[in-house]
């Protein structure tokens, strides 16, 4: 910072005197010696010529050490000769004295000399053991002196943040031991400069003075685990690089993405990394062959993973977040070497179990496992069993190719875990729901996964894991409602992160920061409309329950491929029915969770959590998730499907009939194309629509149809022990939109009837609009937290407009957008604001005064105040917004968020030995409400 602000006052002397507006006046400063030592007497002269244009001209001075105080002169008038001054002690090091003439009409005249101050006493280096640690680790090491000191002489050692303040001291005598050691504490900053300043004890109540000082830096590793966090691409570089990183800093970031070691910068702003380590590709040479090594080649891949390790050690020392295997990778892979061959037959051994469970799959007569390959030489991806219709064998050869993906994966994250055993290891940007990836596979082997805005985060929400870090990129538009919209629509999904791409994009896309390293205009409007994430709400999502309303989604990975073979592309894609089941569910204030065909096989399907079970175009289900399919129904649930469920097996080989045909009371012969016919539902009267894709070759058994559609029965409900299956035979896509204006009521009838079939006759919370009719075009999301529903309602595009929301009973009710408390109540108004989500408390109990203490009440600079939040009798957590002040002074560095319930949480507040002293408030604001609780110490 200082070196910058000479170069700059060279800049601007230069810029004014090309565009001919030199100062009217000359100011010239002198320092004799200009090298003296530390004790010595130096003179500062400084010399104006000239009128001044203003009236009152003042004479400025100040001398400046960099990383020092700069020690500030008292102004006095102008004088009309050669005006000296004389210094005495100053510590030794590089100097500048700057000097001002200003007067009413500003600046009037300035000027700055260096000099050098010298000492033979000095501090030569402060050695560390180790220049970072983690929380209750040492900051430990030895002062190194050059020279003989006196017997008066200390090294004070000290531990600064970024700010100057000192947080920690000792005092070190040279005649004895010079090593010192001190406990990082939890409330450390990222960056810590351990400072030895040697000084002079003189006689009688002189001041001490400072000779020398020197100091090292140790990075305390900080990961920001378990907050919610947003993300920078890349890092400033060049001169103005920390103006830049402050800006960041102060405008939501938290974490940043780059290839290579974070420089220290970041630490001194408290962000962790996410190191773009490797991109992983699957290119291969002309023998078939993966470069530079088979993922399989075991010596090379460990000794690769290895290397990259070591090569990011800093990282480690540094705070990660996430370890990235890179963005926009090859999620699937394999090749035509011997080291992918023995890993896909010991793959298939892990699928089938048996040779002869293999050999009836792929109708192939293998005599033992070593003979088990492709079914061509060099056809890898087996192109050769998909045109003959060995469609087992080819979609293994596909389930292995992302499987492989997986596996060369974990290789990483052993290596990455060995160095950093709380590290998460995954990849970003890449990963598609029906494009050949197995997102079960990906998030029980992976412990971070960031893909493009998508399906997949619907699974990722309701499969992993809370801690299981989460987030989509974006940046990638200019409009502040258009970001707005992918910033909520993550929140919506369950992100516990927004990435941003990238800080300083001019041009195609959206940059963080403007060329001044302010925030662009439609980035202030999204710091602005986000804010309550940041303070406390995206904390709080964190630690609550997302709802579902008891209804499960089937994501099944060999349906995935079994939707395009044969007939199965004319009735649209796999993403597509699915999308179209999402879309009927949220046009009527439900919400879903997804399980997966491997949670079935496992056993992990909770029945008992849900009333109904989707199954979107699962044509391909194995004989043991087709049997606890019928088992759930059997004792009561509802399963729901559009078209061609069970055709295939779970290798996607074609069974003789359906393996739900028993459960849906049909008989589908299979193998039909699509047709296009107009639909009638007679459950709902008047219910019709045009441009039904249905199956033709379905024939109901037991099973009644309550629709038609050109002579095919559509809306078959079957009675199955306990519970119902339902199956449509029409594709879900087929379905009107209920969010659009112009989609017939009697639809959403013939909607709510097959979601009533479960028992849930009405959604959560009834929305309507100005006229009282169903609120069309918008998203409830639901997350439980103790007694207190927090709900958020999401357009994502459209028209602004009012809403009524109608409760199933009374509750008190916080509307966060507003900042309004609405009282208890069971109903209430709300503005829907297209892209932006408006997010309400729903409390069983109007939110208690929580308990806030602070002990010692009277602590001395120097100290750690530890304040104790509780909220007595609280059946939730609640989070609060913690803010300090001295008089009028915030002390921004004690800003954070406590989340707080019943339990008391404690947090603790650092008071440097420099920070101001007297009566300190703090504060502790609730979210939902705004209600400030203070408290106050006695800072002595």
């Amino acid at each position: 910072e200082v070196e910058y602000d000479y170069w700059q006052q060279r800049l601007g002397r230069a810029v004014l005197w090309a565009a001919g507006h030199e100062p009217k006046m000359q100011l010239r400063v002198d320092a004799t010696p200009a090298q003296a030592a530390w004790d010595a007497e130096k003179m500062l002269t400084m010399t104006a010529h000239g009128q001044p244009l203003g009236n009152a001209p003042q004479l400025r001075v100040r001398v400046r050490m960099a990383g020092a105080e700069p020690i500030e002169l008292e102004p006095r008038p102008l004088p009309d000769r050669a005006y000296s001054i004389r210094l005495g002690a100053l510590p030794a090091g590089e100097y500048h004295c700057d000097a001002w003439v200003i007067s009413s009409a500003g600046v009037e005249a300035w000027d700055t000399e260096p000099f050098t101050v010298t000492s033979d006493l000095r501090v030569s280096d402060v050695a560390l053991h180790q220049d970072w640690g983690e929380i209750g680790d040492l900051i430990a090491g030895t002062v190194n002196l050059q020279g003989a000191p006196s017997p008066d002489d200390r090294v004070r050692l000290g531990l600064f943040d970024r700010r100057g303040r000192l947080l920690k001291q000792a005092t070190l005598n040279p005649a004895e031991d010079l090593s010192f050691a001190f406990t990082i504490e939890e409330w450390m900053p990222m960056l810590v400069r351990v400072d030895a300043a040697l000084y002079r004890n003189p006689a009688g109540a002189a001041p001490a003075q400072t000779i020398h000082s020197a100091y090292s830096y140790c990075r305390v590793t900080r990961r920001h685990q378990g907050q919610f966090n947003f993300l920078m691409w890349d890092v400033p570089k060049g001169t103005l690089a920390p103006y830049a990183e402050q800006s960041l800093a102060e405008n939501a970031v938290t974490l940043q993405l780059r290839s290579g070691n974070p420089p220290l910068m970041l630490s001194a702003f408290d962000i962790a990394w996410v190191p773009y380590t490797t991109r992983i590709m699957n290119a291969r040479d002309d023998q078939g062959i993966m470069k530079p090594f088979c993922w399989n080649d075991e010596e090379a891949v460990q000794k690769h993973v290895t290397e990259k390790a070591q090569e990011y050690l800093p990282s480690r020392q540094h705070g990660v977040f996430v370890w990235s295997l890179g963005d926009e990778v090859m999620t699937t892979g394999s090749c035509l070497s011997e080291h992918c061959a023995a890993a896909y037959r010991k793959y298939l051994q892990q699928e089938y179990g048996s040779l002869d469970a293999l050999n009836a799959s792929w109708g192939a007569d293998f005599g033992e496992w070593s003979h088990v390959g492709l079914s061509k030489e060099g056809d890898d991806a087996e192109a050769n069993s998909l045109a003959e219709g060995n469609y087992a064998r080819w979609f293994d050869r596909q389930a292995y190719k992302s499987y492989n993906f997986v596996q060369f994966c974990q290789k990483y994250e052993a290596a990455y875990a060995a160095i950093d055993p709380q590290g998460r290891t995954g990849f970003e940007g890449a990963g598609r729901f029906d494009r050949g990836d197995d997102l079960d596979l990906i998030i029980r082997e992976n412990t971070f996964w960031a893909p493009y805005p998508g399906v997949a985060d619907e699974v990722i929400r309701s499969i992993a894991p809370r801690d299981f870090p989460r987030a989509n990129w974006m940046g990638y538009t200019k409009d502040a409602d258009s970001l707005l919209s992918k910033y909520w629509r993550m929140v919506t999904r369950g992100s516990d992160a927004v990435w941003w791409w990238r800080w300083d994009c001019i041009g195609r896309f959206h940059g963080w920061l403007a060329p001044d390293l302010r925030p662009f205009p439609a980035v202030k409007e999204i710091l602005e409309d986000t804010q309550i994430m940041r303070d406390g709400l995206g904390d709080l999502l964190l630690k609550s329950q997302m709802q579902d309303t008891g209804i499960a989604m089937l994501y099944s990975y060999p349906s995935t491929f079994a939707c395009k073979l044969e007939q199965g592309a004319g009735y649209g894609s796999y993403e597509e029915s699915n999308v179209a089941f999402h879309k009927l569910l949220r046009d009527l204030g439900y919400q879903f969770s997804y399980v997966t065909d491997r949670m079935l096989r496992l056993g992990e399907f909770d029945a008992e959590k849900y009333r109904m079970l989707i199954l979107p175009r699962a044509e391909a289900l194995g004989d043991a998730e087709a049997q606890i399919i019928r088992n759930y129904v059997e004792q009561g649930g509802v399963v729901i499907a559009d078209v061609r469920p069970g055709l295939y097996d779970g290798h996607c080989k074609p069974r003789e009939k359906g393996a739900l045909d028993e459960l849906f009371g049909v008989a589908n012969s299979g193998g039909a194309g699509a047709t296009i016919a107009a639909a009638t539902i007679t459950t709902a009267p008047g219910c019709s629509f045009e441009k039904a894709v249905v199956d033709p070759a379905v024939e109901t058994t037991q099973g009644k149809a309550r629709g038609d559609a050109e002579g095919s029965p559509i809306y078959i409900v079957n009675r199955y022990g306990k519970g119902a299956a339902v199956l449509l035979n029409i594709t879900a896509a087929s379905i009107p939109r209920l969010g659009v204006a112009d989609t017939p009521a009697e639809v959403a009838d013939m909607a709510m009837d097959l979601i009533g079939r479960s028992g849930l006759h009405r959604p959560p919370l009834l929305m309507s609009g100005a006229d009282g009719s169903r609120l069309r075009n918008i998203e409830l999301v639901r997350w439980n937290n103790g007694d207190t529903e927090i709900i958020a309602l999401f357009r994502e595009a459209g028209n602004r407009e009012t809403a009524t929301v109608t409760l199933p009973d009374s509750r008190f009710v916080y509307d966060l957008r507003s900042g309004k408390a609405l009282g208890k109540t069971s109903s209430f108004r709300t503005e829907i604001i297209p892209c932006r989500a408006s997010f309400i408390a729903l409390c069983k109990t109007a939110v208690a005064q929580p308990r806030l203490t602070l002990a010692p009440a009277a602590p001395r600079r120097g100290d750690v105040a530890t304040a104790t939040l509780s909220v007595p009798g609280a059946k939730g957590l609640y989070a609060y917004r913690i803010r300090v002040k001295a008089g009028d002074r915030q002390l921004d560095w004690l800003d954070r968020n406590v989340i707080a319930g019943a339990e008391p949480v404690e947090f603790h507040l650092p008071i440097a030995f420099n920070d101001p002293t007297g009566t300190y408030q703090v504060s502790a604001v609730e979210l939902f409400t705004n209600a400030a609780t203070t408290q106050s110490i006695a800072v002595q």
